[in-house]
């Protein structure tokens, strides 16, 4: 199917983004400690949230890169598309805006709901 081949694309393009994006961080964070260069206890406070952002956000690509990695494994299988929960089909325009999406809306729906 044609539309599988053009998102096994995309997703392989996102996981090539989203690991130099990480790459770059643990780059960034080697050479420049925020924590090393605090002068105050407001400079310390400062320096502790950035680090808290920059750890959460690279948490959040890790677990989108986990995400785009399991798509392209169904997309091997064949089991591309199919909600991880009703195993109903995902909506052709949930997936052109999250590719990697494991869940159908309503499926998502309840998961939020309950967090």
């Amino acid at each position: 199917m044609e539309e599988k081949e053009e998102f096994r694309t995309q997703l392989l393009e996102l996981s090539k983004k989203i690991k130099s994006t990480l790459e770059r961080g643990i780059d960034d964070a080697r050479e420049h400690n925020p924590l090393s260069e605090s002068r105050d206890e407001a400079d310390l406070g400062s320096a502790t949230v950035d680090l808290a952002l920059q750890m959460s956000s690279q948490k959040t690509l890790l677990e989108i890169l986990n995400l785009v990695e399991k798509a392209l494994k169904k997309i091997e299988t064949g089991n591309y598309g199919f909600c991880e929960l009703c195993k109903r089909e995902i909506p052709i325009q949930r997936l052109r805006m999250i590719p990697y999406a494991p869940y159908c809306v309503e499926c998502q729906s309840k998961i939020e709901s309950k967090k």
